[in-house]
């Protein structure tokens, strides 16, 4: 029987082995009379049954009583539900490894094994999440991982000494996680319904789910060069279709990008500090280009959290029977021939878009002299001898770029955006 992870996020709980992601279940409930709906049933009806639906049983674990009415004594006993669940989509019967969020305290990691040793899942080991991140992203020196919830993001500084990364201050924000933004996005999404079909898909509960359905297939769809995000909807008794513009979705969503920037701010020390954070919250409209200049951003693919735990095992399981929750791991380079299996490539940048037309990359020499574009190892980097600027930055050397970057050069008409260009 292989070892498992179970990568707690409640915006979407992974289990994860040797193999690579066995399932995901996001953290929602719905009660039912005795029964529990959970995970991705219990998403796709929540909008259906507002008052009948839990999604905050992992972010606010505990054994406080809840006066709902129903059998449920308190978000641990949801929680417990969930570990069956995830315990038979997963099909976990034997030791497994818990990656724990660094906003959980020591009281819910208690709750969490007692609950646990219940289950047909047997605990062997917890870790920090953000010090596999560290792990998976192989950083070398000072890193602030962003762990996207339900309810929050979570910022946990990061730095390495004696060959070991090691995990240090927390800072919660509450009211930014995918909750919020999927709220948001619904929005203005509506409003667009509402001013090009006279409809609101929002009037009713039915409707309003398969809104909300459909939002993470539109988000799919999104590319920074498009202008507008197509919105399709089809009821039992029409088909709307509406246009999002992209401008107005990015503005939409600034408010929750400042607050996110302005706690990453007094965190980062250098420009060699790293931002690690996963897709879900780089794919967010705009999000890339709102992170602060200079910092490297890194980009972890959706299993890298997972391996990082398989690969670290014999740091984190303790055989003696004692569980403690490991908040420090060596960090070992990859060969460099090996894959890069913690950065995500897919949203590594391929193209500028001056003015409303995308260019690749090496159409950068027609502007930059003796400049060169180097994509190994994970990273696009320019190399330009000249001055130019970057996010506002004179710079010359190398510099790395990122989605959502800001290139202007001397002989260009117009500044230049980094993208990405998909199918290319």
């Amino acid at each position: 029987m292989s070892l498992k992870v179970i990568e707690l996020n409640d915006g979407g709980i992974k289990i994860g082995s040797a193999d690579g992601i066995v399932a995901e279940s996001p953290g929602f409930a719905i009660i039912f009379g005795e029964n529990l709906v959970l995970g991705t049933d219990a998403e796709q009806q929540a909008r259906l049954h507002p008052t009948s639906s839990y999604n905050k049983y992992w972010h606010e674990l505990s054994v406080e009583a809840l006066n709902h009415g129903n059998h449920l004594r308190h978000t641990a006993d949801i929680a417990f539900a969930h570990l069956l669940h995830l315990a038979e989509i997963g099909e976990i019967d034997a030791e497994t490894i818990f990656a724990m969020p660094s906003s959980y305290n020591h009281q819910q990691l208690a709750i969490l094994l007692g609950i646990a040793k219940q289950s047909p899942i047997e605990p062997v080991g917890v870790v920090d999440t953000a010090v596999l991140a560290a792990v998976a992203a192989e950083i070398t020196g000072s890193a602030l991982y962003l762990d996207f919830q339900l309810h929050q993001v979570v910022i946990t500084q990061l730095s390495v000494s004696d060959g070991s990364a090691h995990s240090e201050a927390v800072v919660q924000i509450p009211g930014v996680g995918s909750q919020n933004f999927v709220n948001l996005m619904m929005q203005q999404a509506t409003n667009s319904f509402i001013e090009q079909c006279r409809f609101n898909p929002q009037h009713n509960g039915e409707y309003e789910q398969l809104l909300y359905n459909q939002l993470p297939v539109w988000l799919e769809q999104y590319n920074e060069s498009q202008t507008n995000l197509v919105l399709e909807l089809k009821t039992s008794d029409a088909t709307h279709t509406a246009k999002l513009p992209k401008e107005g979705l990015i503005a939409s969503l600034q408010g929750y990008y400042k607050k996110i920037a302005q706690e990453l701010l007094p965190l980062i020390s250098d420009n060699r500090t790293k931002i690690i954070l996963n897709k879900r919250l780089a794919s967010m409209p705009g999000f890339l280009a709102s992170l602060p200049p200079g910092a490297s951003k890194v980009v972890l693919k959706p299993d890298a959290i997972c391996q990082a735990c398989i690969d670290s095992a014999d740091s984190i399981v303790h055989h003696s029977g004692s569980i403690h929750w490991v908040k420090s791991l060596p960090v070992f380079a990859n060969d460099a021939a090996d894959e890069d299996r913690s950065v995500n490539e897919e949203l590594l940048p391929t193209h500028v878009l001056m003015a409303h037309t995308a260019l690749p990359l090496t159409a950068l020499n027609r502007y930059s002299v003796g400049s060169s574009i180097d994509s190994m190892n994970g990273f696009v980097t320019l190399d330009c001898k000249a001055e130019f600027s970057h996010n506002g930055h004179t710079v010359s050397g190398q510099q790395r770029l990122n989605l959502g970057d800001v290139l202007q050069f001397e002989s260009a008409p117009e500044p230049m955006t980094v993208i990405r260009v998909n199918n290319v």
